[in-house]
């Protein structure tokens, strides 16, 4: 159940965004996985509790049943579902689900923090089905920390079936794997599965590998939430940078979701969040300079 119920669940929630915005999978696959996290958020801001977040999350599988039963008879909206649904960045998600699973397989805590907040922080949060910063809380440190990463880990455990330090280790390795995911769909041209996979494969361990090279203390394989921080703004920086129409309907709220997501992670992610804005208002000036600038007959109007 840890490995087949975390898949198909986010598989089938994401099949919701994918027929509403009709984008591919890919494309939605990252703010499905932050969505999780903030429904979480906003039941206990609101409910007092997880309960309803869970009761909440769990329906958007169900709702993309429903819309395909409610569509059974309307072949074009099926077959537009269909090829977004099942693009490269369905099988790419899928094999990243399925190499995590299996490197993170029966992992345990290795590094001090760990053992003194980041697990522990799920841990109260279990147990008193509240944030881990209220009283009684036995958390001792950090309790001012933001809560996203523990929420995501929180809900993934649930759906693994319990708490497990393989399943926080793998929950977050899983958030920031498929981050590579649009990536990966926008190199993959050939519908071939063969190619999907080498790639998927490939931009995997060399995002991993490289991260390794530069990790002096090996907290990739941890739940410390700094690589998460880094992959979340690469993230951004893909919209900010490649998107052509990036003030679409789906951008903006990919932007807001992601930045929001960000800024959640950690205090230090303010900065990197502020750095998100000045490039995405820089991109905003290049791409609209000619717009921005007044014809000389326009200035000598307004001075007359």
């Amino acid at each position: 159940m840890s490995f087949i119920l975390p898949l198909l669940y986010f598989i089938f929630a994401n099949g919701v965004l994918v027929y509403s915005f009709k984008k591919s999978f890919g494309k939605c696959l990252p703010i499905t996985l932050f969505l999780s996290a903030f429904i979480y958020f906003f039941s206990q801001v609101i409910f007092k509790t997880f309960n309803v977040g869970l009761i909440l999350n769990l329906t958007l599988p169900i709702i993309f049943i429903l819309l395909i039963v409610i569509n059974i008879k309307n072949k074009n909206k099926l077959n537009e579902l269909k090829n977004n649904f099942f693009s490269n960045g369905f099988y790419a998600f899928v094999k990243i689900y399925i190499l995590v699973f299996i490197f993170d397989y029966n992992r345990h805590f290795t590094m001090w923090d760990e053992f003194s907040h980041w697990g522990v922080m799920v841990k109260e949060m279990i147990r008193n089905d509240k944030f881990y910063s209220v009283n009684i809380s036995t958390l001792m440190a950090h309790k001012d920390y933001p809560p996203i990463i523990q929420l995501f880990e929180l809900f993934y455990t649930t759906l693994s079936g319990g708490y497990g330090e393989n399943y926080l280790i793998r929950a977050l390795h899983l958030l920031e794997f498929s981050l590579l995911v649009p990536f990966i769909e926008s190199i993959n041209i050939d519908k071939s599965k063969k190619n999907v996979i080498i790639k998927t494969i490939l931009v995997t361990l060399i995002t991993y590998l490289t991260l390794l090279l530069f990790d002096g203390h090996n907290a990739i394989n941890s739940i410390y939430v700094d690589y998460a921080m880094a992959m979340i703004v690469a993230y951004l920086l893909g919209i900010v940078i490649f998107e052509k129409d990036i003030f679409s309907n789906f951008n903006l709220f990919s932007l807001c979701i992601s930045m929001s997501f960000l800024l959640l992670t950690k205090q230090i992610a303010l900065t990197l969040y502020l750095m998100v804005i000045v490039l995405l208002f820089a991109n905003y000036i290049l791409k609209n300079k000619s717009n921005l600038k007044l014809k000389k007959e326009d200035i000598l109007k307004y001075i007359k």
